[in-house]
């Protein structure tokens, strides 16, 4: 491995991951992850979107607090020495990363996943089956591939629980793989040649003839929904109105529960709260799991949310599903649920 002097997250560091494919992208490349596209990841390092900020959740908050006490654990278990390297493949520079922790004396990685609870507990219960390790493990794959190292340690860090190490082996045949894509999806950002998107996670963009249609139904749903915000308030207004006369019917009647009077009737009667029903069922049977539960639910459809002139770019619209673990050395959409 080529050892390159750079502080992770600078300025600098930025401009030398943009110039090549780095171990949080190896997922992605592959087609392993479970959110973000090979799309995505062209489109950000070509500029055509922008990042995910993930500044401003939690999560990566506590993540950054907490991946120094994780190496600091892992090295005092080990009794080794871990070193926060950047650098690129003798196998091909294109392939890059930066390690949390390398240990100085084998060159291998140390990768460090701070977890939401929930998905803590799947690594716990699943292990090696679970959603994350399958994940991490093409990051760490990578990072073999750059640092030439035998074997690597996947880190999932927890401050309430024991963390969970996952000793890697090299892979040449997945090792092959990443560099036979990462230089497949490199010719194509090189090129500015869009790849395909993937309909269900990826965003459409009308052009041509078909933007000119969806011009006019914009300029109409929005004429539209300004009479609906207008009429809305409105019946707002009305609600609140008709809630105060309730209140005087009802301020009449003493201990009656039922009146009439010039076309007025009034009905006071007692219902029950809702069951519920999600919380009865885990607190009857703790041992069952979401998919048992799911045996029980009724068949979905598909529904469509409409906004008129929206202010976040779609860009940033999958904020919501953020965030159980963060990749610190990704800038863009880098996590997993």
């Amino acid at each position: 491995m080529k050892i390159i002097d750079l502080v992770q997250r600078t300025p600098e560091w930025h401009a030398w991951r943009s110039m090549g494919v780095t171990a949080t992208s190896a997922a992605v490349i592959l087609g392993h992850h479970p959110h973000k596209t090979r799309w995505r990841l062209w489109a950000e390092l070509t500029g055509k979107v922008e990042p995910l900020d993930l500044s401003m959740i939690p999560q990566v908050r506590l993540a950054i607090m907490l991946e120094p006490h994780a190496l600091a654990w892992f090295q005092d278990r080990y009794d080794t020495v871990l070193m926060p390297y950047c650098g690129e493949s003798e196998i091909n520079p294109l392939l890059r990363a930066s390690f949390d922790g390398v240990e100085l004396d084998t060159m291998r990685p140390v990768e460090v996943k701070v977890l939401a609870d929930s998905n803590f507990n799947e690594v716990a219960q699943m292990g090696v089956g679970s959603s994350h390790y399958k994940l991490y493990w093409w990051q760490v794959q990578h990072q073999l591939a750059v640092s030439g190292a035998d074997l690597g340690y996947l880190v999932f860090y927890h401050t309430r629980n024991q963390p969970i190490v996952f000793e890697i082996r090299r892979s040449e045949k997945a090792i092959a793989l990443i560099l036979q894509a990462s230089l497949a999806f490199w010719a194509s950002v090189a090129g500015n040649n869009e790849p395909e998107k993937d309909p269900a996670r990826d965003y459409f963009a009308p052009t041509g003839a078909v933007l000119a249609e969806w011009g006019v139904h914009a300029a109409y749903a929005g004429l539209i929904d300004t009479e609906l915000q207008d009429l809305e308030a409105r019946i707002k207004v009305l609600k609140a109105e008709r809630e105060k006369l309730q209140e005087g019917f009802v301020g009449l009647m003493g201990d009656y529960l039922l009146a009439e009077a010039h076309g007025v009737r009034v009905c006071r009667y007692s219902q029950k709260g809702n069951v519920r029903w999600k919380e009865a069922y885990k607190s009857l049977n703790p041992g069952y799991s979401d998919d048992q539960l799911n045996a029980f639910r009724g068949a979905g459809g598909e529904r469509v949310k409409l906004t008129i002139n929206a202010q976040t770019p779609i860009t940033t619209a999958p904020l919501e599903l953020l965030l159980q673990a963060v990749d610190f050395e990704e800038t863009g959409q880098a996590f997993c649920i």
